[in-house]
């Protein structure tokens, strides 16, 4: 395509988009050190030539890179530069009509007028020396409200008569639990628990059913703090409260829960449950028959404790007595533990000691217990540390 206003015989092209100078580049002609009279102009080979015009000025470099070089009229120069940036146009609100032509005969005021969603107003503050004016309540209101007050005292009465009223009594229904003294809430046997409710700060009454003579473990546990009697006819054969943490890591339950042996003959006990804190609580109460081991003073009696077990020891006397009680292990590595109940409350009796070993005999971790046991049945209960098997010889001498 010729330049206007050249004739078809000028071979000149007119270069459109051509770019403006930048600093630090020529803006016509670039002032370059002149040539040798002997030194050729600078030429690209012609391959790479573009048809030019015979202006100098800065065209895109013919080697393809992202820049522009100048031409001098007669030669590619090595003056070089980059390419004019773009300018990136950003389109918003005020290139809105632009870009969307349709938006020019669009009405874009609003099409409702505002809608009032609410009229309400806040009631005048009273200003103090300035009296609010006061409605006059009519007769009508007058007697409305005296009617609902009247209905009001009605329901409220019928309510309280109700109330005062409690359940309805069956005439041939037995007395609730723990209401009555004297009469049994519960009845329980080997192999069948009884539950009762005890009241807060009362007692509860079961009744203890005994198949036949021997030796018994009675337990009652409660999710409060109870106590346990066990009396035939008026007279206390046992009492007991806490267990405690020993007799509770031995025979299970919590440090809190009566348990107690004892030995019965067959018949009809009754147990009273008496609850300490002032809060009424339900209580099971459970009896087992117990294998002793009979031990006598003056005897020594081998003893096999069950692995994860214990065994229990009767001691009976005729009358009062000052005992000790020396348990020794076969091994030396044996722990053996004793249990006795003074006073109806467990203790345990664990190692002797180093100076006891020396001074009685056995080792150091062999249990020795001197007490006074009452006359009667007594009951020691044996468990080793380890819960492992073992077998201990028990001597019972007087002190």
């Amino acid at each position: 395509m010729t330049r206007p206003g050249s004739s078809s015989s000028d071979r000149s092209v007119w270069v459109r988009g051509r770019p403006e100078a930048s600093d630090g580049g020529p803006t016509g002609r670039p002032h370059r050190p002149a040539r040798g009279p002997s030194e050729p102009p600078v030429r690209l080979p012609r391959e790479n030539e573009a048809v030019l015009t015979n202006d100098p000025g800065w065209y895109p470099d013919p080697q393809g890179e992202r820049q522009v070089r100048f031409w001098d009229g007669e030669a590619w120069t090595e003056y070089v530069q980059p390419l004019a940036p773009v300018a990136v146009r950003t389109h918003g609100s005020d290139t809105a009509v632009e870009d969307y032509p349709y938006l020019a005969d669009a009405d874009l005021r609003a099409s409702h007028e505002p809608r009032i969603v609410s009229t309400w107003e806040p009631e005048a503050i009273a200003i103090p020396g300035r009296a609010r004016p006061r409605r006059r309540r009519s007769a009508l209101g007058w007697w409305i409200a005296g009617g609902a007050v009247t209905v009001l005292v009605i329901v409220v009465a019928l309510i309280a008569a109700l109330v005062n009223q409690g359940p309805a009594v069956d005439p041939a229904a037995g007395p609730s639990a723990g209401s009555s003294p004297g009469v049994a809430a519960g009845q329980a046997s080997p192999g069948s628990p009884a539950t009762v409710s005890v009241p807060d700060g009362g007692s509860a009454l079961v009744a203890i059913e005994v198949p036949e003579a021997g030796s018994y473990l009675l337990t009652a546990a409660a999710a409060e703090d109870v106590a346990a009697e066990l009396s035939l006819d008026g007279t206390v054969l046992w009492s007991g409260d806490d267990r405690g943490n020993d007799l509770a890591g031995i025979i299970g339950g919590s440090w809190s829960d009566p348990a107690g042996f004892v030995q019965l003959e067959a018949g009809t006990y009754t147990l009273t449950v008496t609850e300490h804190d002032g809060v009424a609580t339900s209580a099971e109460v459970t009896i087992y028959a117990v294998e002793a081991v009979d031990v006598a003073v003056g005897q020594t009696t081998d003893v096999t404790i069950p692995a994860g077990g214990y065994s229990v020891l009767r001691l009976t006397g005729d009358a009062e007595q000052r005992l000790a009680v020396d348990v020794r292990a076969s091994v030396d590595w044996e722990d053996a533990r004793l249990t006795y109940f003074p006073s109806g409350r467990a203790t345990l009796a664990d190692d002797r000691g180093p100076q006891a070993a020396t001074e009685k005999g056995g080792t150091e971790y062999d249990p020795y217990l001197e007490a006074t046991f009452p006359a009667g049945s007594s009951f020691l209960v044996l468990d080793e540390y380890d819960q492992n098997e073992i077998t201990v010889s028990v001597a019972v001498t007087p002190v």
